[in-house]
């Protein structure tokens, strides 16, 4: 093969003199096409497996979006004014919610009531009030906040007593 490849070096001028066959360059060019394939469209297939991935992955975006967007609606923003903070207000709120789950727990079975009450009890319970217990070093606003938050929780699973309540009380009519 050296031997081919050293003669055609030494001898160029045998090969580049003199005229092509007839047709030649249309077969040539028939020969690159058959080499190098047009671009084409590729299909893609799925397999169920693919499918299946996808539309899994988009049902998840959306129940995400879904359960996202749900909770901004139900939790409207509480905003508090740092200068007329008072810690009082939470557990005052926090107080009014605990007497309507009070009054709709004594229209059920004693069993129930009871058990409302203990629940109710387990959340609203402060030996000591946290805004006692909070670090004179924090800011009027860290205090606020840390209020906010806590108080905010003991608030909302008062309020899921009361839909209990409200789904029992719906149950018994």
């Amino acid at each position: 093969m050296k031997d081919l490849e050293q003669y055609i070096k030494e001898n160029k001028e045998l090969f580049n003199n003199g005229e092509l066959p007839m047709g030649h360059q249309t077969r040539f060019q028939l020969k690159l096409l058959e080499q190098k394939p047009h671009k084409q469209h590729k299909t893609v297939t799925f397999t169920y497996k693919t499918a299946t991935a996808i539309l899994m992955s988009v049902a998840a975006l959306f129940i995400i979006a879904f359960i996202l967007g749900d909770r901004s609606k139900k939790e409207p923003a509480q905003t508090i004014s740092v200068t007329t903070m008072n810690p009082d207000i939470y557990s005052q709120q926090m107080k009014h919610e605990e007497e309507e789950v009070i009054q709709m727990s004594k229209q059920l079975n004693e069993r129930t009531e009871e058990q409302v009450l203990t629940t109710l009890d387990n959340i609203t319970f402060e030996a000591i009030p946290l805004a006692e217990q909070l670090p004179k070093e924090l800011s009027d606003a860290e205090r606020a906040k840390i209020l906010q938050d806590y108080y905010k929780q003991k608030t909302e699973g008062i309020k899921k007593i009361k839909q209990f309540l409200a789904q029992e009380l719906s149950d018994t009519k």
